[in-house]
């Protein structure tokens, strides 16, 4: 079944002193557009982090927020580097003066700087094999969760499209019903014109006949009617197989819409023409909701 380009998902681990949030939103996109908000301390990961998204996510405008925070366990796996600390507020105070800058940093957002904090004996804050290893693990587990939002709204996208479509082969089908007989209703309605026009003389059958079968042609709507339904059957079986559907069914509605203009131009019967209307609507509808199929 086919993907939704529109989903959120949420995951959260603790990793040591270490604690990861991790937010996903995405939405519809042309292309993959991934915007990526990561802690200092990933800031060497980030091509990997993108890497490891666009596998997952073929399309899409895709949002990444990854927060870290340090949880002290016992006083003892995390130190404070007080030197660090007056270095960075020696030089923002710094930075202020020189271009008139107001505003005071907090110590929440200075414990996020990177070197304020430490491991034991001063070991660099920088991840260790094991917490890269656990973290591309709940990122995996994260994009996985995407996936899943993706084809749950999938399914219910899915299940809206295929109730148009075939409602619409059964107006189609209603279409067709009015179509038929075409020739002979085009054929009386020239005889009947053609004896108030003449009062009763003689008229030339056989030209008759024949101007009526021109015309019955040119509104003749079969070709159509037979290039909508072929159109019908891919536009099912596209979503039900899934996979990266999106411009194929965006291409399908446009090629319905023109099939749907054509019988439109062609027909003189009100009827037909109402029921065009109606065709043009649902297509419209289901190209609205394709632009958010993966």
């Amino acid at each position: 079944m086919i993907r939704s380009m529109t989903a959120f998902a949420r995951a959260e681990a603790a990793m040591g002193p270490r604690f990861f949030e991790i937010e996903m939103r995405s939405i519809n996109h042309r292309h993959f557009d991934c915007s990526l908000k990561l802690p200092a301390l990933l800031d060497a990961a980030e091509n990997d982090v993108r890497d490891w998204t666009q596998q997952a996510l073929s399309r899409g405008k895709i949002t990444i927020t990854v927060k870290e925070t340090s949880r002290e366990q016992g006083g003892t796996d995390l130190i404070l580097d007080e030197a660090a600390a007056k270095r960075y507020l020696q030089q923002i105070r710094k930075m202020q003066k020189k271009l008139g800058l107001a505003g005071d940093i907090t110590v929440q957002e200075l414990i996020k700087l990177p070197g304020v904090f430490s491991g034991p004996n001063g070991v660099s804050r920088g991840l260790t094999q094991a917490e890269a290893q656990a973290f591309k693990t709940l990122y995996t587990r994260s994009l996985k969760t995407l996936l899943k939002a993706r084809e749950t709204e999938g399914k219910k996208l899915a299940e809206d499209i295929l109730k148009r479509i075939q409602l619409m082969a059964h107006t189609v089908k209603q279409v067709e019903s009015l179509a038929e007989g075409r020739a002979a209703q085009v054929l009386d309605r020239l005889r009947k014109r053609l004896q108030e026009i003449t009062a009763g003389a003689g008229m030339d059958e056989e030209r008759l006949y024949r101007e009526s079968v021109l015309l019955a042609e040119k509104s003749d709507v079969t070709e159509e009617i037979v290039r909508l339904r072929s159109h019908f059957d891919l536009f099912e079986k596209k979503i039900r197989a899934g996979g990266q559907a999106g411009r194929e069914l965006d291409f399908l509605c446009q090629e319905m819409h023109r099939e749907v203009n054509t019988i439109g131009s062609k027909s003189q019967q009100f009827e037909v023409s109402r029921e065009v209307v109606f065709l043009k609507g649902e297509i419209e509808k289901i190209r609205e909701q394709v632009q958010n199929v993966e």
